[in-house]
Order: C-alpha cells, then structure tokens, then sequence
C-alpha cells in the first residue's frame, strides 16, 4: 500500500526525422541524455488517508455487489 519508486529515461535531440543525421558525432555531441529515480514521500498522514479511502472505496463496492445479489434472487424466476 505504499506508492512505487519512477525510474525515468529520456533522451533528447534525437533526429528522428533524418536519419542521414543520426551518426555517432552527432549522437555524442549534441544529444543528451537523463535518468532519474523519484519516490514519493507522503507527510500530514496522507497514507493513511489515502488507505482509509480505499477501505471506504471497497465497502461501497462490497455493499453494491451484494445488492445486486440481492435483487437478481427477487427476480428470479424472470416473467414469462
């Protein structure tokens, strides 16, 4: 229930367009290239916010599957 790190790559200045430009002095000169890790750091007890949310979030569905249950055996058989 915690959130995931990001792993982000990215590249820019690629020459997608032109490939006759897409040799090695170009690519090492003039591209530039990043990577990253973030990982989200929650304060102000947003966790357990966000937990009591999604316990919420499934009772509603619980509740809403089980009066769907319910109604289908009130009609059960259907009219003929």
């Amino acid at each position: 229930m915690r959130p995931n790190p990001n792993l982000f790559v990215d590249w820019d200045y690629l020459p997608a367009f032109t490939p006759s430009s897409a040799n090695s002095t170009y690519i090492q000169s003039s591209t530039e290239a990043d990577i990253g890790l973030s990982y989200l750091i929650e304060r102000g007890k947003k966790r357990q916010a966000r937990l009591k949310a999604a316990k919420d979030a499934t009772a509603v569905t619980i509740s809403t599957v089980a009066d769907n249950e319910r109604t289908l055996t009130f009609q059960w058989p259907p009219n003929t």
